[in-house]
């Protein structure tokens, strides 16, 4: 079978059992957070601070390192060649690890793996069988081989049984709005998430317009280069603010519980480099 188009692919993910096959692989990756999170897990369970690309950050577990990230868990090298093949045109500058575009690229991976059983129709006829869990099993190192093991050393693994029971329960089957324009209206809800996301990545863009200057660097460039970094600094640091509201408001609009500390720590995160600046003038 020929490979399909990124537009193929958004028909695939209307179909319910493509659906309960992408929350399979996210319960079996253990990523699965009922909602916009789920995209945002990176390897060991942290957070990527936006999805405006791979994070491609090497996270260093117990027996395993790895790069890992997104709701189905994408190798930075596999998340790349999968936008060549799709086409980059589908993958915005600013938001090229958006949900809509990582359940597309699952959907592609799971499809090219299972081609031999007869693609994605094979999901059909009994769900996730011992046979379409073995062919998926080397592309998701959780799904189990015919021998119960993963395909890959180290690697821990899920039974069959609860990813067949991930693959038929009661869930909603779908998880939040993506980002990237679709048929589809927002919802309230996805919308202040959206914009809350929006305003994290804009702070996190800005960290690098004022860089930390330390003392050495002060005497080389001079005051007026320095005090011109502190200003942004100072203005960085009134964004953070917005940034801490915009993270509780978008928690009520979503009707999530409010984590006061974890929006506190995202803007300390951005502002803590900035201080320093500030310092150097006193």
């Amino acid at each position: 079978m020929a490979e399909l188009a990124y537009a193929d692919y958004i028909e695939l993910l209307k179909n319910p059992n493509n659906q309960r096959l992408l929350r399979s692989i996210r319960f079996a990756e253990g990523t699965e957070r009922k909602g916009y999170d789920s995209y945002r897990v990176m390897f060991g369970g942290g957070l990527a601070p936006n999805l405006t690309k791979h994070p491609d950050t090497v996270v260093r577990g117990g027996r395993v390192n790895s790069a890992a990230a997104g709701a189905y868990q994408f190798m930075p090298g596999t998340w790349q060649a999968a936008m060549n093949r799709l086409g980059p045109e589908n993958f915005p500058v600013g938001r090229q690890f958006n949900p809509e575009a990582q359940d597309v690229v699952a959907l592609s991976l799971a499809r090219q793996r299972l081609l031999p059983l007869g693609g994605l129709a094979a999901l059909n006829k009994a769900g996730i069988t011992p046979e379409i869990s073995n062919a998926l099993a080397p592309e998701w190192a959780s799904f189990p081989t015919f021998s119960g093991q993963s395909y890959y050393p180290n690697q821990s693994v899920k039974k069959l049984s609860g990813i067949q029971a991930a693959f038929g329960g009661a869930e909603p089957l779908t998880g939040p709005p993506p980002l990237a324009p679709t048929t589809a209206p927002a919802t309230e809800q996805f919308e202040a998430a959206r914009r809350r996301q929006e305003y994290l990545d804009n702070y996190a863009r800005y960290s690098y317009q004022a860089p930390l200057i330390d003392p050495e660097d002060y005497r080389q460039i001079g005051a007026p280069k320095v005090k011109e970094s502190v200003q942004k600094g100072n203005q960085f640091a009134g964004d953070v603010v917005d940034a801490i509201k915009a993270s509780i408001i978008g928690s009520v609009l979503s009707g999530t519980p409010i984590d006061a500390m974890s929006s506190i720590n995202e803007g300390i995160n951005y502002a803590l480099p900035r201080t320093a600046l500030r310092g150097l003038l006193q």
